[in-house]
């Protein structure tokens, strides 16, 4: 391996690239420059094989730098001085020109990256000696150190000892050679700026830290400047060496390298040598990275395929397991679409979209399930039904969904089947703020307005009262959210539901939960079947615009004008109940004529009245036991004196039948014998044993079997032998009973899915007969007009007062328009009390407002308390402002089925406090009612809406004041004797127009 070092200075601010020639001369080699010039390398050593090598002398100054060679770039710029290049010229043409081809020649082989020289004169000069060496075998080569400086501060080096001292020459020979040939010019200072390239040297410049670009050299480090350095003398090493290898200090400095040159300082520059690579381009980059590569894929770069081909078999098992994952997880996860809806088969949950495709509300389905259990298809193989999806979990459960169009509306119908009997499909619906509020149901013990604010422990969704349920005696299967969504389940649904259930939250039975289930009692019949879970999902718009969807049209049809006819009247006139005689007591005509001189006010005689006032209602006591159907003919010997007297006060009689028969009846024999009753379950047909059961204050009584034809043939015959003969001019009012009245082993002809279902076959059946003016309850259907649904029974409490309005709002939003909210001031503890003043006051001022007037106590008990003034305002309010809007709304109710008593959100469905506010209601959308409901209040907050329209224009009732919508009325005075309510105006109304 030759080695060949030079040094130069060199102009850092202009320098020309000459042209160089090679050529052999005798033992050594010369360099001719491109004005003609040659110059021989001196002094020269044998390296031991005949080659020459010749070295250059070098200063050393005592700042260094690590620098990797390969990547070190020179200027192509120099302003030489052309006196200094003739001084200098001497000593590069006393330079052995026949020495140096070999050096080229050996070095152009490890390495084709040298650099030419060039000079220049600076203020600040600098001067350096480089020392290449050729790669001579195929090992790394380590960095080495070469040292920067002035040329005057280069001090002379100490021989480095090396172990094959035949390959390489003296480094103080080679240091003392060249110091000769460098002048002693204390004013002129040289460069050596562009260096011969050595892999893996490293050069020092200063004792600063090396900046950024440099420490991302491998290897780059910074010593401290040492002011004086000594060299060790030491042979080369056979790897790529280095110009100056930096050792101990020395303490004597050789004179500065004088080249002198005839013209100006050439750059020293070989034809078939390479300018090395900038710092800044890709090949540099790509000796970065394989700098930093280990060292065993660098040693044997013959593997480096067979790497590279376990690499990409590893990515690609990596990249089919991943693949594997994410479709799994999106097969698990897939999103079954419709129009409205979609189906997140993963966690069950139903999105519920809106017209403008934005997410409405979510609700998790089947929650009875853990969510590690997987669906397929059950659909056959190859069929595909549009608009119909099926999905089934093996021996749990299956679930269908199917698009439908209803109302004008996207519906999508929801219907699981449990497949084993411990299953119970559970779908539930999220509850609060974020998720809308909730409305409907019916009639709840605990109601609430909105529903969400409330609580319902999971039960059967059945008609109830006396604390047996969670529901009253008037309920739909129709829930509707405030997002704009409907959800009406199925009658032969076993319908259990909850809401914000606290003892089923941790069951993940959150929100407003359906679920089907059979139990022994109601859901008797599906013992023998298994529960199916059926509901219809609706959206499409607003809540006004959804709700009106899902109602029935047309209501009128099949009815008659003698119907249209009471019904007006029952909306414009009260209805006075008389007190029941108490149990195993009937009613007397002395009874009934003391309780109308009461109504009248009058005891001066007989009670005679030239003022329609309504209708007298009896209960069953007029029969000498439930269930005979005619009058007791020990009470009343002569039944047309009876009528008369009502008559002549100006009522009308209305009498109460029941499905139930006492078993002291003489008809509950007869009903034994033919088989009319509800039997008990697993008993003989041939000895008709009936379900007995109680009702009312009868203790022991029997259901008539109103699924069997023959029940029906016998109770039609007996209503109208009733009219024929005792009541030609009386109307009928049908207390059905709730289901807790039925037989707890109940078994009907005809399987009823839901036993509420059998009032519903009572009534009709009833209604082919005779006229009926209220049945007290409903579960499923709407009864035919002019029948009116009463709600439960109220105690007389304040509670009871505040529980009125959230349960007429729910049952108007369920499809009952025409509600009794049953008698004003509730039903007293015994008879021989009467409600407190104020609570009767103040229940008489709301019930005014409401669809029917209903006395249980008349207002004359209150005479002396000086109730006069307070009933004459109140039957003002209802002659003038209230009754022309029922007849009006009653009209709508018969063709839409819109409710008479409307919630606020129905003028207005997207305000936030129209949604939720509960103690003020509509008459259609002319009058906002603001009773007061609290012991001892005389003041309230009132809120009136904005209408669509505008902000809208109300009108005070109690003095006339104007007032903008959208606003609150805080502190409004509501003495006992007034009650507040606004007439909606005109948006362009303002006081004093007409």
């Amino acid at each position: 391996m030759a080695l060949l070092t030079m040094g130069s200075g060199i102009s850092e601010t202009e320098s020309q690239q000459p042209t160089f020639e090679e050529g052999r001369n005798g033992n050594g080699t010369n360099i001719k420059h491109g004005n003609g010039t040659s110059v021989d390398l001196v002094p020269s050593r044998s390296n031991g094989n005949g080659s020459i090598v010749n070295y250059g002398q070098e200063s050393v100054a005592p700042a260094f730098e690590e620098v990797d060679l390969n990547s070190f770039g020179s200027s192509d710029h120099s302003n030489e001085d052309p006196i200094e290049e003739r001084n200098n010229r001497g000593a590069y043409e006393n330079l052995n020109h026949r020495n140096i081809d070999g050096a080229v020649k050996q070095n152009t082989t490890s390495d084709n990256s040298l650099h030419p020289l060039a000079t220049e004169n600076v203020k600040d000069t600098f001067d350096r000696s480089i020392s290449c060496a050729s790669i001579g075998s195929g090992k790394s080569t380590p960095k080495q150190k070469i040292s920067w400086g002035q040329v005057n501060d280069i001090p002379v080096p100490d021989p480095i000892p090396n172990e094959r001292e035949e390959n390489h020459i003296s480094r103080n020979e080679l240091s003392l050679a060249s110091a000769k040939i460098i002048p002693n010019n204390p004013e002129k200072q040289l460069y050596v700026w562009d260096v011969w390239p050595v892999v893996g040297s490293l050069v020092r410049i200063d004792n600063k830290a090396q900046n950024a670009d440099e420490a991302e050299l491998p290897g780059g480090e910074t010593e401290i400047q040492k002011p004086e350095v000594d060299f060790i003398d030491e042979k080369l090493p056979p790897e790529n060496g280095v110009a100056t290898i930096v050792g101990e200090a020395k303490k004597h400095r050789p004179p500065p390298l004088t080249i002198s040159s005839p013209e100006k300082n050439d750059t020293l520059s070989l034809s078939s040598l390479k300018r090395a690579t900038s710092r800044s381009s890709i090949a540099s980059v790509r000796e970065k990275i394989l700098l930093s590569m280990p060292n065993e894929i660098r040693k044997k770069p013959e593997d480096n395929p067979l790497r590279c081909v376990v690499v990409i078999l590893f990515a690609l098992c990596l990249g089919m397991v991943l693949s594997a994952h994410i479709l799994y997880n999106q097969h698990i996860g897939e999103v079954r679409i419709f129009e409205r809806v979609r189906l997140e088969e993963a966690h069950r949950n139903l999105m519920v979209y809106g017209p403008n495709n934005s997410l409405v509300i979510t609700g998790q389905l089947g929650v009875q399930m853990p969510h590690d259990l997987h669906s397929y298809s059950c659909l056959p193989t190859g069929v595909k039904k549009e608009g119909v999806k099926c999905l089934e979990w093996k021996n749990r459960v299956k679930l269908e969904m199917m698009m439908e169009e209803k109302g004008g509306v996207t519906c999508h119908r929801v219907m699981w089947t449990a497949l084993n009997k411990d299953t119970s499909p559970i779908d539930c619906w999220p509850v609060g703020p974020s998720h809308g509020h909730w409305y409907g149901g019916g009639e709840s013990l605990v109601s609430k307005w909105p529903l969400d604010n409330g609580k319902i422990k999971l039960s059967p969704f059945v008609t109830g009262d006396e604390d047996q349920t969670e529901w009253g005696n008037v309920i739909r299967k129709f829930f509707i959210n405030s997002q704009g969504i409907s959800i009406t389940i199925e009658d032969d649904t076993p319908l259990s539901v909850s809401l914000n259930d606290e003892d089923n939250a941790s069951g993940g039975h959150r929100g407003l939960c359906f679920q089907a289930n059979f139990d022994d009692f109601p859901y008797y019949y599906h013992r023998f079947n298994l529960p199916v879970l059926n509901y219809t999902v609706c959206t499409d718009g607003n809540l006004k615009e959804v709700y009106q969807s899902q109602l029935v049209k047309s209501f009128w049809d099949g009815h008659q004008d003698s119907d249209m006819e009471v019904l007006e009247r029952l909306l414009q006139l009260p209805l006075w109940q008389v007190p029941g005689a108490g149990e195993g007591n009937s009613y007397t005509p002395e009874i009934i004529e003391d309780y109308l001189i009461g109504l009248i006010g009058r005891g001066n005689g007989k009670p005679v009245s030239k003022i329609e006032r309504g209708y007298l209602l009896l209960d069953y006591h007029w029969q000498e036991n439930m269930g005979d159907f005619f009058f007791n003919k020990k009470k009343f010997p002569d039944l047309k004196m009876v009528q008369d007297i009502v008559r002549g006060a100006g009522l009308r009689l209305a009498l109460t039948i029941n499905p139930f028969v006492s078993v002291d009846s003489k008809t509950f024999k007869e009903g034994v014998k033919e088989g009319l009753f509800v039997m008990e379950r697993n008993s003989s047909s041939e000895k008709n044993i009936p379900a007995l059961t109680w009702f009312k204050d009868v203790p022991v009584a029997a259901l008539l079997d109103i699924t069997n034809n023959k029940t029906v043939a016998w109770l039609k015959s007996k209503l109208s032998s009733l009219i024929e003969q005792d009541a030609s001019e009386a109307v009928f009012f049908l207390d059905t009973g709730n289901t807790f009245h039925i037989p707890h082993f109940f078994t009907f002809t005809e399987p009823l899915p839901n036993p509420d279902l059998y009032k519903d076959h009572f009534i009709k059946h009833c209604m082919d007969v005779v006229k009926v003016i209220g049945v007290s309850g409903a579960s499923s259907k709407r009864p035919k007009a002019p029948a009116f649904v009463w709600m439960t029974p109220l105690e007389s409490s304040w509670s009871s007062l505040q529980s009125i309005i959230p349960n007429v709002l729910n049952l108007g939003v369920i499809g009952y328009p025409f509600i009794n909210p049953g008698p004003i001031g509730g039903r007293p503890a015994n008879n021989s009390h009467i409600p407190d003043l104020e609570l009767f006051t103040r229940w008489w001022q709301l019930a005014t407002f409401l669809p029917q007037l209903h006395f249980l106590t008349p207002p004359a008990a209150y005479r002396k308390a000086g109730i006069a003034p307070i009933a004459k305002k109140l039957k003002d309010i209802k002659d003038k402002i209230v009754n022309p809007l029922l007849l009006k709304y009653a009209g709508e109710a018969m063709e839409k089925s819109l409710p008479l008593i409307r919630p606020m959100w129905m003028l207005n469905p997207l305000d936030e406090l129209c949604q939720t506010i509960q103690d003020q209601f509509m008459i259609g959308d002319r009058i906002l009612v603001a009773p007061v409901l609290q012991l001892g209040q005389t003041k309230r907050a009132v809120y009136l809406p904005s209408t669509p329209e505008g902000p809208g224009v109300w009108k005070r009732g109690t003095d006339g004041t104007y007032f903008e919508g959208g606003q609150w009325l805080n502190n409004s005075l509501v003495p006992l004797d007034e009650v507040l309510y606004f007439e909606r105006k005109a948006e362009h109304v303002r006081p004093g127009h007409m």
